[in-house]
């Protein structure tokens, strides 16, 4: 069962810092250089400065940062153990506004085999041992690590949207025009309720792999003091406002191509649908498109772009290819992920690009906006781009509970949460 718990919160005294926004950032993983100077400008008491350190011993300089921070009532501890939750309403691409409902809880770490906490990707070594070293320097979790679990009842959520009526703590809109409010819950019977509704649930790691690996191996070492436990923030899967981006590929060099070739080589695999354009309808035939695209989620339907005066638009063309093509060994589940069609049918059987090894992790390069992967291929720095659907929530859950990891960049969970809202010592 997974053990969550309210716990005495760490967060930034407006009073000291001013507003909120010039404090926050991102996850760390997603922070480029660029954008970490900018934090680094943005106030003396941003959070970069503890979760992306500079210079030398920068760990430890963290953990002094953080201590002087609590010294000088930067940074406040509650008084009582809460669960915060936390909401963000945003706009998708078409407009549609959505709301997204979560808490933040100390969540006890287990092992996977257990099928407690489960994974859907594979963790690198350096990323790990990286926040491990930031772990036992301030002994803190900085950022919480983003986690879904299914509710189909909505038993919590009804709890959360009582307790959304009360006056927030704060919120705020960020320059991505993203809306964020927080609530601490200390009512005891909504706490042992939220409680007892997830006690039977298995929690799935949506973002934040690399920092719970980190955890474990810190338990390990440190042995109890609160190291068995982690900060995560806890979604519904049913939740409206649980969205998964498509991450698009692009491909700067193929070992040959030729367009005719290329098109014969699809339609042994997909049914294709080609968008012709001269310069004046070539945003008309972009949209259409995508806009098919999108209808044929279920279709295992890719976009494609290769520089010329066409879009196509593929699907595949039958199920046993998801079979005869994908020899992996994986499960069904697996196999039916539009990231394994297009890795393994789309990009190895027909452009012939193999999705390992060096050439591949030199050629690739995975991109969110599918306007900004076009116009790499028009300025010819890359050969070819390819565009996905979004992988659904339901199969990260099936994936994860066969033990298996996902393809590379297979989600991309939106929004993100902010880091530095809420931070929780060790203790």
């Amino acid at each position: 069962m997974a053990e969550i718990k309210p716990f005495c919160g760490i967060r930034y005294d407006t009073n000291k810092v001013g507003d909120l926004r010039s404090v926050l950032t991102p996850p760390y993983d997603i922070i480029s250089r660029e954008e970490s100077r900018v934090y680094y400008e943005n106030s003396p008491h941003n959070i970069i400065r503890l979760i992306l350190p500079e210079g030398e011993h920068k760990y430890e300089k963290s953990a002094a940062t953080l201590c002087e921070w609590l010294d000088e009532g930067i940074l406040t501890r509650d008084e009582k153990p809460a669960f915060y939750m936390y909401e963000e309403e945003f706009y998708l691409e078409d407009g549609e506004i959505r709301r997204r409902l979560g808490f933040m809880a100390a969540v006890k770490l287990e092992d996977y085999e257990k099928k407690i906490i489960l994974p859907h990707e594979n963790t690198l070594a350096k990323p790990a041992e990286d926040r491990l070293s930031l772990m036992k320097a301030t002994k803190t979790n900085l950022e919480p690590i983003f986690s879904i679990y299914d509710d189909p009842k909505n038993m919590v959520r009804k709890i959360l949207e009582t307790e959304s009526k009360r006056q927030p703590l704060f919120e705020f809109t960020d320059d991505s025009q993203i809306k964020h409010k927080m609530w601490g819950i200390t009512d005891e019977n909504s706490i042992k309720k939220i409680q007892e509704a997830l006690a039977d649930r298995t929690l799935y790691i949506a973002d934040g792999h690399h920092r719970y690996q980190a955890s474990l191996e810190h338990r390990k070492k440190a042995g109890g003091r609160g190291s068995d436990y982690v900060l995560m923030l806890l979604v519904d899967t049913h939740d409206p406002g649980m969205v998964i981006l498509p991450t698009h590929r692009v491909i700067k060099k193929l070992r040959r191509f030729d367009e005719q070739s290329f098109e014969k080589k699809l339609l042994e695999y997909f049914d294709v649908t080609i968008y012709k354009f001269e310069g004046k309808n070539e945003v008309s035939q972009r949209r259409k498109m995508f806009k098919y695209l999108r209808l044929m989620r279920n279709n295992h339907a890719f976009g494609i772009f290769t520089g010329g005066k066409k879009y196509y638009l593929v699907s595949l063309k039958d199920e046993s290819f998801i079979d005869s093509a994908l020899n992996s060994g994986k499960s069904r589940a697996w196999r039916e992920l539009d990231a394994a069609v297009l890795h393994y049918i789309l990009m190895e059987k027909v452009l012939d690009f193999k999705t390992s090894g060096k050439e591949y992790e030199e050629n690739i390069l995975f991109v969110k906006d599918r306007d900004s992967a076009i116009e790499m291929v028009y300025d010819k720095k890359y050969r070819i781009a390819l565009f996905m659907n979004p992988t659904r929530p339901e199969q990260v859950m099936k994936v994860a509970d066969n033990g298996e990891r996902m393809p590379q960049k297979s989600t991309y969970f939106y929004p993100k949460p902010l880091t530095g809202l809420v931070i929780r010592k060790m203790e």
